[in-house]
């Protein structure tokens, strides 16, 4: 998924670091345009939260680009 954030933004920057993969970078002025692949949860998470995340509109296939969840281990929730 490629979208657009301002660099004052560090908090979604920063969030975008931890709990997302960054594929790419590209700094323009006051602006970095970032492709990601980040869970869709987490991206409604940044948008409700007020993030200012503007995406790609050409970009045909975002669902490739987002990080799945991962699927639990029933071995290790149950412990056998």
């Amino acid at each position: 998924l490629t979208l657009t954030l301002p660099l004052r933004d560090s908090r979604t920057l920063s969030t975008l670091e931890t709990k997302a993969e960054i594929l790419s970078r590209d700094y323009e002025g006051d602006r970095v345009t970032l492709r990601v692949r980040i869970g869709t949860r987490l991206l409604a998470q940044l948008r409700a939260g007020g993030a200012p995340i503007t995406l790609d509109p050409s970009d045909d296939e975002p669902k490739r680009a987002w990080k799945p969840a991962p699927k639990p281990d029933d071995s290790k929730v149950w412990g056998f």
